[in-house]
């Protein structure tokens, strides 16, 4: 972590950032935010929020408002954009009633993730998606629709992924998969399920009922696996 310096004011009541910011690297923050606190939920507003990372600059479109309370979350809407694309959340959560948010990439850089992920290459190409959560916290239903291009990972250049997907009760269901590589295209639809099963054991067990097509298939991918 790098140095930071800080401006602002505090009460039992009240809170004021009126400037705030650390760099280390090629890595700066910058952000003035305002709070107000009360024994059941306490309110923020971020109002400026400024970062550059590798050279990218990311910036709110406007003040941010969100709520923190006892098993409660809360934000409205927030908006980064840069030249590299731009994201956009809201989300809504109450212990043990309700989860809701929606998740929006346009054109994501992903190369801006990968001072965070811990991969052999560096992670490239752009994504766009839209993901939508819904249900209770322990049963969220989870809509999805992503298109990945021009992406390097260890095992293959992907040129183009495009998915649309859902998650409830325990199934992944598949609408639309449809992957381009050097190895060929792989297009398909169906469900894979394993119902009660956390983020570790789902996949270990899971009933797959997968209806997957081919075309253009090189055997060079499956010498990777000698």
């Amino acid at each position: 972590l790098g140095d930071f310096h800080f401006d602002g004011m505090a009460s039992s009541e009240f809170a004021q950032i009126d400037s705030f910011y650390t760099g280390y690297g090629d890595t700066a923050v910058y952000f003035t935010m305002r709070g107000a606190f009360s024994d059941t939920l306490h309110q923020f507003s971020l109002d400026e929020y400024l970062v550059s990372l590798e050279g990218t600059d990311w910036s709110t479109s406007g003040p941010v408002a969100f709520a923190l309370g006892d098993g409660i979350f809360h934000l409205a809407h927030l908006r980064l954009e840069s030249e590299q694309g731009s994201m956009e959340v809201e989300a809504n959560y109450q212990r043990d009633q309700v989860v809701s948010g929606n998740l929006v990439l346009n054109h994501f850089d992903l190369g801006l993730l990968d001072p965070f992920v811990e991969n052999s290459l560096p992670l490239t190409g752009q994504i766009t998606a839209d993901a939508i959560v819904g249900g209770r916290p322990d049963d969220p239903v989870v809509n999805l629709t992503l298109n990945l291009t021009d992406s390097t990972f260890d095992m293959a250049h992907i040129d183009t992924l495009h998915v649309a997907a859902s998650f409830n009760q325990g199934t992944l269901e598949f609408q639309e998969l449809n992957l381009r590589s050097e190895f060929g295209q792989l297009t398909g639809q169906g469900q894979v399920s394993h119902p009660g099963a956390g983020p570790k054991e789902y996949w270990p067990g899971a009933d797959l009922d997968l209806d997957l097509q081919v075309t253009g298939g090189k055997w060079d991918f499956l010498e990777q696996f000698q």
